[in-house]
């Protein structure tokens, strides 16, 4: 991602968060860079540049918190049964490895 590696080199990180009602992307940086930042994070956010390689790396990391989150995900299910909330956010396994880049 063009943006981003511009901002790997004026940040202290950045991320993203998704729970069932919203997606936050968050950057760490100086109040020197705050513009760059939120600039990048705009661009991230209207105009998301993926290869290949970025989604079997992002593909692991979700299948890595689905097994961490497993738990709690049946404990939601219980819970939220008959709504929305039931259903997880980042879908099952079978979805995941699914997912290709086209």
């Amino acid at each position: 991602m063009h943006k981003i590696n511009r901002l790997e080199g004026s940040v202290l990180g950045y991320n993203a968060i998704t729970s069932k009602d919203y997606t936050t992307y968050y950057t760490i940086s100086s109040v020197e860079n705050a513009y760059e930042s939120i600039q990048a994070l705009i661009d991230l956010v209207t105009k998301p540049v993926f290869t290949p390689a970025d989604v079997n790396h992002e593909r692991k990391i979700c299948l890595e918190e689905m097994l961490m989150t497993k738990t709690e995900d049946i404990m939601e299910d219980m819970l939220f049964k008959g709504s929305p909330y039931e259903n997880s956010v980042a879908g099952n396994e079978m979805t995941l490895q699914n997912i290709t880049y086209n």
